[in-house]
């Protein structure tokens, strides 16, 4: 077997269904179907089974899924440590997190550090809050932020609960919202329900959704030529003159966005890994 195949087990072992693993590596279902029997011909072995919900793994299969998945570990490991040593012993740190994150929330403590630590690299991989605790297990990243704490067993700590307001173009007051349309965006998940609910919780009733647009970017500028109002975490537009911005607090329920830094229980053995997990927990404002 080669890399291609472990990773093909591996991805197959996740998703239980050929289709779903030929849409994420754009290889036909025939040809993964003809991979998937070289390799059963290869181990001498039958690995899986197929059913009306997708694939399900036998026991061997069961195995061999776990030790593809170690191998995708130590080979991304491997091209690390290769790719450090041809960097001429640059450290190259790699961080999951998602865009606004990374614009707004990391960027500046992540030069900061850099200034103290000139053999460092970091390689910022854009990904969802929910998808940070397979990309650290998996060892594709080092350390993630995520803006709700889905499940992980490793080490983690939270490190703001950071305001969400209510913003417009002109001036409104928290009780106009059931009148007005609002910006919805995309974003994670559990933030995207903790405004519905408390939307809910403040006014009984559902928000009226005017737009949908792909990106925060994106929701400011519709924002700044229309009438419609958003909510949004307070960082987006923290001294921006250009809105009129309301504490989302109604009723006594407030509204946050939490973010967190997941990390592995092995961080130690890498010092400096280590020292910036510190830095980022010591000086995380």
């Amino acid at each position: 077997m080669d890399e291609k195949d472990w990773r093909f087990i591996d991805l197959l072992y996740k998703e239980k269904s050929i289709s779903k693993v030929s849409n994420k590596i754009f290889i036909s279902q025939p040809a993964l179907s003809s991979r998937l029997l070289k390799i059963e011909d290869e181990m001498g072995v039958k690995l899986i089974l197929r059913t009306n919900k997708g694939v399900e793994f036998t026991e061997a299969g069961i195995y061999l899924a776990k030790e593809a998945n170690k191998m995708m570990i130590y080979l991304s490991k491997l091209k690390e440590t290769l790719l450090q040593i041809n960097e001429n012993t640059k450290n190259i740190i790699v961080i999951g997190a998602g865009n606004y994150t990374v614009k707004y929330r990391i960027n500046d403590i992540l030069n900061n550090f850099k200034n103290l630590n000139s053999n460092i690299q970091f390689k910022i991989i854009n990904t969802k809050s929910r998808d940070i605790s397979n990309l650290l297990q998996d060892g594709t990243i080092d350390i993630g932020f995520g803006c709700n704490l889905y499940k992980w067993d490793g080490k983690r700590n939270l490190l703001e609960k950071e305001k969400v307001v209510v913003i417009s173009k002109k001036e409104i007051t928290l009780e106009d919202l059931p009148n007005l349309e609002m910006i919805d965006y995309q974003t994670d998940l559990k933030f995207k329900k903790s405004i519905i609910d408390w939307y809910n919780d403040s006014y009984k009733s559902s928000p009226n959704i005017g737009i949908f647009v792909s990106s925060l970017d994106l929701c400011l500028s519709t924002l700044i030529v229309s009438d419609y109002y958003a909510i949004v975490p307070q960082h987006l537009v923290e001294n921006d003159l250009r809105f009129h911005i309301l504490d989302a607090t109604n009723n006594l329920n407030s509204l946050y966005r939490s973010l967190w830094i997941l990390y592995r229980d092995n961080f130690k053995e890498n010092k400096l890994l280590t020292s910036l997990i510190n830095y980022i927990i010591l000086n995380f404002r």
